[in-house]
């Protein structure tokens, strides 16, 4: 429609709108015009039998950039089964204001893991229910939807990082589910967020015991990985920046002069500045 000429904010508003059959011109206001990142956080009560009551998600922002927005998300509810932690079910809905109720959601059975905007629709904080968060720390490994845990990954480092989530049970989490991951991109995020949150976050006092702990996943995920690969080598860096115990020091020291070796791992020049 606008080939060899120019287009507007509004003509690509309109062609837009055509396409979703939504009028989105209070969607360009909230989102186009305004800063800030909003919080969608779930919060219900529960019947005798353990279903849901009431349901709602609710939505804030900073005093500095207070723009409430309409969201179009999908909550997932995962339970534990034999299979894992695997989706039940997932209701699309759109919320707007400061609180949305999701009649959908009443009277069904209390999901173990309950993801607000599963499968990444909207662009918003989410925070996980104490139940949930407890979930994920216990059977990270367990999830095996790759982007329902990429998710959760992110949630938790933004729990962390608000302060709503211990610094000790996301190195758990890290250490926990890390070698799940085939990214390599990934697994160099997961082990740096875990280092700082045990370096900046954590009670200083258990420092070096979480820190021990995240040398030997390290060690773990080195020898695990493929040999050769870009997340053995990730590894391999954080087990060294981490290695306290005698038996990582020794190794270290063998790498240093060739005494030692880990199958796929090349000692050369930038290596061997980090052991």
């Amino acid at each position: 429609a606008h080939e060899f000429g120019n287009a507007t904010l509004d003509d690509f508003l309109d062609a837009l709108a055509a396409a979703s059959g939504r009028d989105l011109s209070t969607w360009s206001k909230e989102w186009l015009q305004t800063a800030g990142v909003n919080t969608l956080r779930p919060e219900f009560s529960l019947d005798a039998d353990g279903n849901y009551a009431t349901f709602a998600i609710h939505q804030d922002a900073i005093a500095e950039q207070p723009t409430l927005r309409t969201h179009r998300l999908r909550v997932g509810l995962f339970d534990l089964s034999s299979d894992g932690l695997v989706r039940r079910d997932a209701v699309d809905l759109d919320i707007s204001g400061p609180a949305t109720d999701i009649p959908a959601l009443i009277g069904v059975r209390r999901a173990d893991l309950l993801l607000v905007n599963d499968s990444d629709l909207a662009y918003a904080k989410v925070r996980l229910d104490e139940s949930s968060l407890r979930t994920l720390v216990d059977h990270i490994r367990v999830l095996h939807d790759p982007l329902a845990r990429a998710q959760c990954w992110g949630i938790a480092w933004d729990m962390t990082r608000d302060a709503q989530m211990r610094a000790g049970d996301f190195a758990e989490l890290v250490i926990a589910g890390v070698d799940q991951e085939s990214g390599v991109q990934v697994v160099q995020s997961l082990l740096g967020w875990a280092s700082f949150a045990i370096g900046n976050y954590g009670d200083p006092s258990l420092a070096e015991q979480r820190s021990a702990r995240l040398a030997d996943a390290a060690d773990a995920l080195m020898r695990s990985a493929v040999a050769g690969g870009d997340i053995q080598l990730a590894a391999a860096r954080a087990w060294i920046a981490h290695a306290t115990s005698t038996a990582h020091l020794d190794l270290i020291r063998g790498l240093l002069d060739g005494s030692a070796s880990v199958d796929g791992l090349t000692v050369d020049t930038e290596l061997r500045w980090a052991l």
